[in-house]
């Protein structure tokens, strides 16, 4: 993740299907990643995202969104899959 730039192409291992999936990094998501590696200072084949317990879950992450969602009282039903396309 280090090496990427803005316009490369990151090849994703789906879990559900195995498949590769190719996503093309863009400005936001390019400075994002840069900010996380500053400030976590991870080496080269350490995941980006981490839980308390190891990598994150499918129902780990749509109990944190959930859990933002009501921090912030907004109505409605968001889980892990409403993060799929932003």
């Amino acid at each position: 993740m280090r090496y990427l730039k803005t316009g490369d192409l990151l090849e994703v291992k789906q879990s559900k299907t195995k498949r590769y999936r190719q996503v093309k990094i863009n400005r936001t998501a390019y400075e994002s990643i840069q900010s996380l590696l500053a400030w976590k200072d991870l080496n080269d084949d350490e995941p980006l995202f981490m839980g308390q317990r190891g990598l994150l879950k499918v129902s780990t992450v749509s109990r944190m969104v959930k859990t933002w969602c009501e921090q912030v009282e907004l109505n409605g039903h968001y889980g892990s899959h409403t993060l799929r396309k932003t």
